[in-house]
């Protein structure tokens, strides 16, 4: 999202929480659906050069159904609360695709791991030429 003009911090941020609710619209996944790969990715504002908030994203990258969201901070406590919802696919998920956050992987076996057994995960790497 992109502002031009001048609105206010509360504003902004209240366009932004109404942007992630509009997921609940999407295609959601149905209660009793399995996704074989779950990809977490985050999106954030800045305002006034230096507060960032974040909207985590849970999806299925084969059809883009979207699993589950958070919105908070990129930090372990936030990202926490968002592998907590994923919960319910411990065990079955067969691969997690991360964009590099740190933290991820230690949340990834917490969660979705089975004793003795860990998840397939893959840090996806971005670069610029």
């Amino acid at each position: 999202m992109f502002y031009r003009g001048r609105l206010s911090d509360e504003e902004i941020l209240k366009q932004f929480f109404l942007q992630f609710q509009k997921f609940k619209d999407y295609a959601l996944i149905p209660s009793d659906y399995i996704p074989e790969v779950i990809e977490v990715d985050e999106t954030h504002i800045k305002l006034q050069s230096e507060k960032k908030f974040y909207g985590w994203l849970a999806y299925y990258p084969k059809n883009k159904f979207i699993i589950d969201f958070f919105i908070g901070k990129r930090d372990d406590e936030t990202l926490e609360q968002m592998f907590k919802k994923l919960k319910r696919f411990r065990g079955r998920v067969k691969l997690v695709l991360i964009n590099g956050y740190q933290f991820c992987e230690k949340f990834i076996n917490k969660y979705l791991g089975i004793k003795d057994r860990t998840v397939l995960h893959l840090w996806i790497v971005w670069c610029q030429r």
